[in-house]
């Protein structure tokens, strides 16, 4: 799919932009699509040095993104619905790049590509996507690899010693192939201040790589293949006191600190051990479309893998009252076929096949610290030990230090599909 912003000549005194949208799986122009959709081309975002999704907040109106606990669990809301849900379960706002789903938060919060386009579409989706999106749908359309070369390497520096590194090649091997290749780096130092002298949070340690490749043996047939490669590892994330509770009064009679809620912007951390944050996502799809008289078939091929590893300390406090230890792999295929009108006629029609595999499998363990006894013994009253007492456990063993419970769960998630729409110009203007 290709896309482009334009400038028109209406008259000698007024100009219009003409920006090319694929949001209902056909090229056309913003002004004719009749989806809601918001469209932030490449010169945005290089102009406002757009880094990730997070920066998308403040140039979609409507749209929000932040991060939860970890640093894959980002959460994005279009017009107020979000997408939040629970491990194994899928987002109502659809994640798409070259029309590949991405069912996982985590595999969303790398750098973003070298980007075409960004459209994001408000309400539900699912007779254009194939995969049902209740919400709404973000997709990122990448460039695709050039016959002309052209390389560019761009770098930024900045206070915690921010450093980013982005750089793409694109170019002809022959007539009919050309090739790609594009990556980032970007690090950052955190600016939560550790109090307990560990390090400090919300870090930036990132990089990915894309290759890509264009087969256009003719103006009929185009195949494009993409593969990618991204790995985060950051210690995440900050945690705020909007109030203290009555366990805070605990936490400072077992010798803990607490954050001052006076102080909630001051970015500081009593953490007891530091966090973990660690993705790896990757990925291969294969995109074809072949034009026949009358329609074009398109096809796109997708195998993706997302693996989470997280470690991080459940209770924001200087006491050591327990760790939580988290990990989520899964592996995704996706297939869909895709026929579409390419005549002039007023009668425009889509309709498509999807198939959407998955299989995931998550789990972890919640470790006891070693305050963890004194702290729920206090919270009863001393009421453990007659506990344990009645229930003829050994004297120290309710909440137990080292001890932990364990969890794992294994989805697997198949989905069939068929979509489509059509739509009737019976006077110029006027669609249904």
């Amino acid at each position: 799919t290709t896309a482009s912003a334009g400038v028109c000549a209406q008259d000698s005194n007024q100009l219009i932009e003409e920006v090319l949208v694929s949001a209902s799986k056909r090229t056309e122009t913003l002004q004719n699509t009749a989806v809601a959709v918001t469209v932030i081309n490449a010169e945005t975002l290089e102009q406002t040095h757009a880094v990730d999704l997070f920066d998308m907040q403040s140039l979609v109106p409507n749209f929000r993104a932040r991060s939860s606990s970890r640093a894959g669990a980002a959460l994005y809301s279009i017009r107020g619905f979000a997408s939040g849900s629970a491990p194994g379960g899928e987002s109502s706002i659809g994640m798409f790049v070259d029309g590949v789903f991405r069912p996982r938060s985590q595999s969303q919060v790398a750098d973003l590509p070298r980007l075409e386009r960004i459209e994001i579409l408000a309400g539900p989706q699912s007779t254009l996507f194939g995969k049902n999106a209740s919400a709404g749908v973000i997709s990122l359309v990448t460039k695709a690899p050039t016959q002309e070369f052209e390389a560019k390497v761009e770098a930024s520096l900045g206070n915690y010693s921010h450093q980013q590194v982005k750089a793409y090649v694109s170019g002809g091997v022959s007539d009919t192939i050309a090739l790609s290749l594009s990556g980032s780096s970007f690090t950052r130092d955190g600016y939560t201040e550790s109090l307990t002298g560990l390090q400090d949070l919300n870090d930036k340690d990132r990089w990915n790589l894309r290759g890509q490749a264009l087969f256009q043996p003719n103006e009929d047939i185009s195949i494009r293949v993409v593969a990618d490669y991204g790995k985060i590892d950051e210690v995440c994330c900050t945690a705020n006191a909007a109030q203290l509770g009555g366990t805070a009064a605990i936490i400072e009679a077992l010798g803990g600190q607490t954050l001052d809620p006076e102080r909630a912007f001051d970015f500081e951390s009593y953490l007891n051990h530091d966090q973990i944050n660690k993705i790896d996502d990757s990925g291969i799809s294969v995109h074809a479309d072949f034009a026949f008289d009358g329609f074009t078939l398109t096809s796109i091929t997708a195998y993706r893998e997302n693996n989470v590893d997280g470690d991080g300390d459940i209770d924001y406090t200087s006491v050591d009252i327990g760790r939580g230890v988290s990990y989520q792999d899964s592996e995704m295929f996706t297939q869909e076929f895709r026929l579409t009108s390419n005549s002039d006629s007023r009668l425009q029609w889509m309709a498509g096949a999807y198939f959407f595999s998955e299989n995931l499998e998550l789990g972890g363990y919640t470790q006891y610290g070693v305050d963890l006894r004194d702290y729920m013994n206090t919270m009863s009253g001393g009421a453990l030990g007659t506990l344990e007492l009645l229930t003829g456990n050994a004297p120290g063993t309710i909440f137990a230090p080292g001890l932990k419970v364990a969890n794992a769960f294994e989805l697997e998630n198949e989905t069939y599909s068929f979509f489509g729409t059509v739509d009737f110009e019976p006077v110029d203007g006027l669609v249904f």
